[in-house]
């Protein structure tokens, strides 16, 4: 996985991040982390368990960040095997198609926010 250390490198390396959509939480989830799984409740008794790689995806989105930044601080908490681009974007869509998380479109500049 090819991650760029900062400025150019890393916009090249990982795209620009204020040009990527920026993902988030689905409203009208409450969720427990537990070993290797995060537990989900929704209103009328319905529930998700996410594992593997969504579990670190789902923890980092308790704020909205794009898939440029969500491989960034993974490269920083797995130097030696950050898990890949590919592999955070499969999470997020698989996420997405359980309606736990929500695309907010491009965000608008460093450190925009939805």
């Amino acid at each position: 996985m090819e991650v760029g250390e900062g400025g150019d490198e890393a916009r090249e390396a990982g795209g620009d991040a204020a040009a990527e959509a920026r993902w988030r939480h689905a409203p009208g989830w409450v969720w427990r982390a537990i070993p290797g799984r995060v537990l989900l409740a929704a209103r009328g008794g319905l529930e998700r368990t996410v594992e593997g790689i969504a579990v670190p995806v789902w923890i980092a989105l308790s704020e909205p960040a794009t898939i440029s930044e969500l491989v960034e601080e993974f490269a920083e908490v797995w130097p030696d095997q950050p898990p890949s681009r590919d592999a955070i974007r499969e999470a997020l869509e698989v996420m997405a198609t359980y309606d736990l998380v929500v695309c907010d479109g491009v965000a608008q500049g460093p450190g925009a926010r939805p």
